[in-house]
């Protein structure tokens, strides 16, 4: 492949957060909201709590504690990754 076309095939965009989300996005709550908005979570939250409810009928979850729960997942994912996400459900999940 001739070097001119090389080049153009090439991502050139440097890593990180674009300059708009660098204005915009100041805290983590807005960060993790930029992955999961709040009806994304209420709709987790509802079909969570419904699904519970069938077998623990006062059963409840608050937003911010699924929020938390889904925060430790995405830090579990980083600092102990498993490869294959059906490995996640397995006994050896969790880091030794």
């Amino acid at each position: 492949m001739p070097s001119a076309v090389a080049n153009h095939s090439c991502f050139t965009a440097q890593a990180g957060p674009t300059e708009s989300a660098k204005r915009k996005i100041t805290s983590v709550l807005q960060s993790f909201l930029c992955l999961l908005d709040v009806g994304m979570l209420q709709t987790i939250r509802e079909c969570t709590v419904h699904q519970a409810r069938r077998t623990e009928p006062d059963w409840n979850l608050a937003i911010h504690e699924l929020m938390a729960f889904i925060s430790i997942l995405f830090v579990r994912a980083i600092m102990c990754p498993v490869g294959a996400i059906v490995d996640c459900w397995s006994k050896a999940f969790w880091c030794q």
